[in-house]
């Protein structure tokens, strides 16, 4: 250890911890010389170790005794007495002078002591980089340290404006955007939507519906392109906004839409309905007893999987949860009482703030045996980010996510994280937490590592705001504000509302519909997310094209095949019609006549009972006419 001189208040205030009330009140006139001396013989001069008698000190209209170290208490003096004291313990200024001047080997170790009201600090203890530097200030407090109860050591530093040197951790090296082998397949928004509902998702879906089916009836059969068509008559439903409107209504003749019926008629899209299975039921109860979300993993894996596959997110990522609402028969089903939909199935999800594309996404089960005893928070995060790692991203989640353990795992995975911290979290001190601020005011606090970076900011008089942050690397407080809020506050608001954004939007065109069962929920959706993420690929690949018209053509694509096949069998039906020798029963109900005439409208047959055949223009049948 090197040498330096030790400064006189640091004599006084360091050793002899002497009464610096009763030195301040006392009178200077008086006790000049007393003082002095009692000074002197309260610290010893040198390393010899002679411990000096301490002199007693005379308060203004007051006895003010000082007492050894278990020795007994001296009665108040005269100043005749004052005056031998003086020539006793310091006959000239020579001593004080080499008390001044003195070297002192040893470390000198500081600690702040609120009865003096200053600090003792440690001359070894400064680090080659400190936050208080930049202001240069002497804030008795601005050195103090406070441990969590987590293990975590927080300083307290100052704020400045001024922008260092970008850190490693913050540095972006991965290509956002589409990836290059989907967008060459991209060129319609079918296309799009196919690389998220791949071909083996739908020969599964239809496989595991007509398995279904043939227990009911054996002769049931289903193709792909009206499994397609199924889809896209949902989406339809979703993109008119009729989601709550009943089956049997939208194919209703007089209120409904003619596009259901000459697409798929309603008996069997009842019917498909009715049998739609994503799984093999012969081993659920065995896939069951280890995963309850066995009736729809493989395909939502495999959605998951695609997601990640076709598309590499920006910087920003939002992780959150999402409530899907949902009151059926579940052992998973989540009440939270701060959500619109109280009951529903809760879902993590990692989102790409700017573009809103459903990056990851994993379904709460309950407590899974994989996480043993890691926080629940800590242990999302973590397997929602694996896709991530080592690029440089940052993610913003609330104040359930956010711990100082899981922000330095995240750095260990080259990512940053910015969040709100509640204020009962183990990761703030109680230092912290009894902060008092005045209304606008910010406090900065600093991790031992200097990596971290956690700010108080008292948005009302009633509410005080914990904001933690690794992308951050100064303190900046943006002074040009109204209300003066810390860089932090303002860049975590707007990177929060990430997952909130994409649920408003999955909302606005939902495919749900009432059903009873959990999964077919859940498909519901996966068929909302893969539109938000086609969407997506399909613009940064193609152009820009607004959801509506992207959701409206993408339904009309997907039912195209099966409309055209429809369209073949009524062409041939038409010309059997035309011939003269041979006529078929009228379509409505309860009519057996024969007729050669054909609806020119919806190319139905009809009788003269039941439409207009003479002496017109065009063939219309009695439903066309009204």
């Amino acid at each position: 250890m090197g040498t330096r001189k030790a400064t006189f208040q640091e004599i006084i205030l360091g050793r002899g911890r002497c009464r610096r009330k009763a030195a301040e009140e006392a009178n200077s006139s008086i006790l000049l010389g007393a003082g002095r001396a009692a000074m002197i013989s309260s610290f010893g001069i040198g390393r010899t170790g002679r411990q000096a008698k301490r002199a007693p000190c005379i308060a203004e209209n007051e006895d003010v005794s000082s007492e050894e170290d278990n020795g007994p208490k001296n009665d108040a003096i005269s100043l005749d007495e004052t005056n031998s004291i003086e020539e006793e313990y310091c006959d000239s200024e020579t001593e004080l002078n080499m008390v001044e001047e003195m070297n002192i080997d040893e470390d000198v170790h500081f600690e702040y002591d609120p009865n003096l009201g200053a600090e003792i600090g440690d001359s070894d203890s400064d680090e080659s980089q400190n936050y208080s530097d930049h202001e240069g200030h002497n804030d008795p407090t601005e050195n103090l340290t406070s441990c969590s109860k987590d293990g975590t050591f927080w300083k307290k530093i100052k704020s400045w404006n001024t922008q260092g040197r970008v850190p490693n951790r913050n540095i972006f090296t991965a290509n956002p955007g589409v990836k290059p082998s989907a967008r060459r397949t991209i060129d319609t928004p079918l296309s799009a939507w196919r690389l998220l509902f791949s071909e083996r998702m739908l020969n599964m879906i239809l496989k595991c519906t007509v398995d279904r089916g043939k227990e009911f009836e054996s002769e049931f059969s289903l193709s792909i392109i009206e499994l397609e068509a199924f889809i896209g008559l949902v989406y339809m439903r979703g993109r008119l906004q009729w989601r709550k409107v009943a089956v049997h209504e939208i194919y209703s003749r007089e209120i409904g839409c003619s596009y259901f019926n000459s697409t798929i008629p309603r008996d069997r899209f009842f019917d498909i309905m009715k049998n739609l299975r994503f799984d093999k039921k012969p081993t659920r109860s065995l896939r069951i007893a280890t995963d309850p979300f066995a009736p729809i993993r493989e395909i939502f894996d495999e959605f998951v999987s695609n997601s990640i596959r076709a598309y590499q997110p920006q910087p920003v990522m939002t992780v959150d949860e999402q409530l899907l609402p949902s009151r059926n028969r579940c052992r998973f089903l989540q009440y939270m009482s701060n959500k619109p939909d109280k009951y529903g199935i809760k879902f993590w999800l990692l989102v790409d703030n700017k573009t809103k594309y459903c990056f990851n996404q994993r379904p709460y089960l309950g407590k899974e045996n994989e996480r043993h005893d890691e926080p629940l928070a800590k242990f999302v995060v973590k397997k929602l980010v694996e896709p991530i790692k080592g690029n440089g991203y940052h993610v913003t989640g609330d104040n359930f996510f956010s711990s100082v353990p899981l922000v330095d795992y995240l750095l260990q995975q080259k990512i940053t994280y910015l969040g709100t911290v509640r204020k009962s979290s183990r990761s703030l001190s109680e230092a912290i937490k009894n902060t008092k601020l005045s209304l606008k005011e910010s406090v900065f606090f600093s991790s031992e590592q200097k990596k971290t970076l956690l700010v108080k900011y008292a948005c009302k008089s009633s509410c005080d705001v914990h904001v933690l942050s690794t992308l951050h690397c100064s303190p900046k407080i943006e002074a040009e504000t109204r209300d003066k809020k810390p860089e932090l506050v303002m860049k975590y608001n707007e990177t929060k509302a990430g997952v909130d954004t994409l649920d408003s939007m999955l909302k606005l065109y939902s495919t749900k519909a009432a059903t009873r069962r959990w999964p077919v929920c859940v498909f519901y959706d996966l068929l909302d997310k893969a539109v938000v993420n086609a969407h997506v690929l399909y613009k940064e690949s193609v152009g820009k094209i607004s959801r509506k018209n992207f959701l409206l053509q993408l339904a009309k694509q997907l039912c195209e095949p099966l409309r055209e096949k429809n369209q073949s069998k009524k062409s041939i039906l038409l010309e059997k019609v035309k011939r003269k020798d041979h006529r078929i029963t009228c379509f409505f109900s309860r009519c057996e006549n024969k007729t050669y005439n054909l609806c020119d409208i919806c190319q139905k047959p009809f009788c003269g009972k039941h439409g207009l055949a003479q002496k017109v223009a065009q063939l219309k049948c009695q439903n066309c006419c009204n």
